[in-house]
């Protein structure tokens, strides 16, 4: 199952390579919508496996579907958003992205215990077949997300520039360390923070009867982190309209990295700190 997993972040990775590419050439809409009919149809190829090889394939297929959704679901997104409020409206969406995070383990696991594994990608093509039809539907935008930014084989070559290189380097650096911190982050929290140290967690904790060195601690922690996360992508869009947005991607960058070894270093009521400090500032960055 590693090793289905590996393949389905593999595809969801090097799927958005393209992806921006089809955008330009065949109309953001259009490839957000082959995004959702193949998340649909993935997600039925999943739910009914009855051999390893078809849950593979769904399970890649998933992350090749779902790769799409970013280049032509932020591209539709920007031709349909006022520039002066468009800073408030990717943190609005980057809300929604946070919510599905934090709330989809909770969810697949109560579906998966009431009824079966299965259930959960029952839900993901159910949403993606939903949101085909809104798309579809979706008001305004035929006529500027539907059609080609530039003329049909006409598509702008990217100019490579020192400024692209950098926000790309930033970029990966960033999605490692996203991907490194919050992966490890629960583990950590939960070998690493006494919540009958951190006054409010212990009685939380202790409401819930989640104790120390119990791997609920830190995954508790970080939802509620995650939720901080959704609060944090709001005031950044209200920053990335109000100021530069080179400068409020720079500043918070730059903070980022002692909050990261805050992380490694410390313990109870300063990793607690760093954990919050953490999820703020990198979604806050987001818009």
């Amino acid at each position: 199952m590693n090793t289905v997993g590996n393949l389905h972040y593999l595809a969801f990775g090097l799927g958005a390579v393209p992806a921006g590419l089809w955008a330009d050439r065949f109309g953001s809409r259009r490839v957000l919508l082959v995004c959702l009919a193949g998340c649909a149809i993935s997600g039925v190829l999943v739910a009914s496996a009855n051999h390893f090889a078809q849950l593979t394939v769904g399970m890649v297929g998933l992350g090749a579907a779902a790769s799409l959704y970013h280049p032509a679901g932020l591209a539709t997104l920007s031709r349909l958003t006022d520039t002066t409020s468009l800073g408030r409206a990717l943190g609005v969406h980057g809300i929604g992205g946070n919510s599905g995070e934090a709330l989809a383990p909770a969810a697949a696991a109560f579906l998966a215990a009431l009824y079966s594994w299965r259930w959960p990608f029952v839900l993901v093509a159910g949403s993606a077949a939903l949101l085909f039809v809104s798309v579809v539907r979706l008001p305004g935008a035929g006529a500027t997300a539907t059609a080609p930014d530039p003329p049909a084989g006409s598509v702008r070559r990217l100019r490579v520039s020192a400024p692209l290189l950098l926000l790309l380097a930033a970029s990966l650096v960033g999605g490692l360390v996203q991907r490194g911190v919050f992966y490890f982050m629960p583990r950590l929290l939960s070998e690493h923070l006494d919540a009958a140290r951190v006054e409010w967690l212990g009685a939380a904790t202790s409401w819930l009867a989640v104790k120390k060195g119990s791997y609920a601690l830190g995954a508790l922690v970080t939802t509620l982190a995650l939720f901080i996360g959704m609060i944090a992508q709001w005031w950044g869009g209200k920053l990335a309209d109000r100021w530069p947005r080179p400068r409020v991607f720079a500043v918070t960058s730059v903070l980022l990295g002692p909050l990261v070894l805050a992380l490694a270093l410390t313990q109870d009521h300063a990793l607690f700190a760093a954990a919050i400090g953490f999820t703020f500032l990198f979604y806050l960055q987001q818009p």
